[in-house]
């Protein structure tokens, strides 16, 4: 498949990367520091040390039966250790009424920890659940984003930007368009018919990632067909039931482009595409979302792209900046978009933005040797 040169220029402009991979913050709002909401800490009663001296960070997070959370709890927990903090996981099964009874139950021990890590099943649902941790100690929240109704109870965020994960793979979408046309492909419509495989419906981060796709194909829109969640869970065969359904219904009209949220459910909507006579990367173009799961179709060419969200890196930047929250005792009133960077930037006692996102660069198979980030090649990143 050709590389669209005019394309991948545009979609480095539209998601800020840089030509090269140099290190820099793109800092917006205030530069002034605050206390964390819903903090226990004021201002200026940070411990000016990083070392947790054996503190405890108590996590709430789903299963880590999933690839991506097991990597991340991995790296929570190596970092954590790393900086001389105990970690104490909670999982849930992808379910806001098991995580909110895991809160109540964690409230009733009496147990008071340095802070809590916060990744909601389900971000409006449990709200409530972070104003009660909020009550106890600073709650910090990853993966899933801080919706204005909770923001009280976040002293700050950091991890993925979802919608971020949305606009890179909406801006793909596009390329792959330019490039199927450009290889001699007859779309289905004049736009070309698209559908799109989603997470679990109320998943927030698959809310946030089909937002962002949607703008940014508003100005180059495709004709989408259907935006179809999986019953449950994030994996190949969860994509593949519901795409076996889907990809029939569809048919008649032709299916042209196929946006799966992550790898791994790409992996599933690939084999449903081949079971049923479709030939992916030239009758039926598929685009991921994050690279969690099995890399091999995008290696083989059968995935067109997918979106760089390393589960190990996110693990990092979350324990850090909780360490820098209780190492200074507050947070800055900024949002801060990290860029690639090819080595890991030394840890300082400063406070913490409110919210740090991590780069969202796309991912092809040209892409892949010589990629590094935070030290680690593209297969250490992570969530495989």
């Amino acid at each position: 498949m050709r590389q669209s040169t005019s394309r991948l220029v545009r979609v480095a402009a539209a998601i800020g990367l840089t030509a090269v991979m140099g290190f820099g913050l793109a800092a917006c709002s205030s530069d002034g520091t605050s206390a964390g909401a819903g903090s226990t800490s004021a201002a200026g009663e940070g411990t000016g040390s990083l070392n947790g001296d054996g503190k405890t960070i108590v996590m709430f997070m789903p299963s880590t039966a999933t690839i991506y959370q097991s990597d991340e709890a991995a790296s929570v927990k190596a970092e954590a250790e790393k900086l001389g903090y105990e970690v104490k996981i909670f999982e849930n099964k992808t379910d806001q009424t098991e995580q909110d009874q895991q809160v109540q139950q964690f409230i009733a021990t009496g147990e008071v920890p340095a802070a809590f890590v916060w990744w909601p099943s389900n971000s409006q649902a449990g709200i409530n659940s972070s104003r009660l941790l909020s009550q106890i100690a600073p709650v910090f929240q990853v993966n899933q984003s801080v919706l204005p109704e909770g923001e009280d109870y976040i002293t700050a965020y950091a991890g993925v930007r979802a919608y971020g994960i949305g606009e890179t793979a909406g801006e793909m979408l596009k390329a792959a368009r330019e490039d199927a046309l450009a290889a001699g492909k007859q779309l289905h419509s004049e736009q070309g018919n698209l559908i799109e495989i989603t997470f679990p419906a109320g998943y927030q981060s698959g809310i946030d990632r089909h937002d962002g796709m949607l703008a940014a194909t508003e100005d180059e829109p495709f004709d989408l067909l259907a935006s179809e969640p999986t019953a449950a869970g994030f994996d190949s065969q969860a994509a593949f039931d519901i795409a076996s359904q889907v990809i029939p219904k569809f048919s008649s009209e032709g299916i042209d482009f196929v946006f799966a949220q992550n790898l791994s459910m790409a992996a599933g909507v690939v084999t449903a595409l081949e079971q049923n006579g479709l030939t992916p990367g030239e009758d039926v173009w598929v685009i991921a979302g994050n690279d969690a799961g099995d890399k091999t179709p995008l290696k083989n060419g059968k995935v067109y792209s997918a979106v760089i969200q390393s589960p190990v890196v996110e693990g990092k930047l979350i324990i850090q900046t909780v360490a820098k929250y209780l190492a200074s005792g507050e947070v800055t009133d900024e949002v801060v978009n990290l860029e690639l960077e090819p080595a890991e930037p030394e840890l300082t006692a400063d406070p913490p933005a409110k919210t740090t996102y991590m780069p969202n660069p796309p991912i092809r198979l040209a892409d892949i040797d010589g990629f590094e980030f935070w030290g680690l090649g593209y297969e250490q990143l992570g969530s495989q």
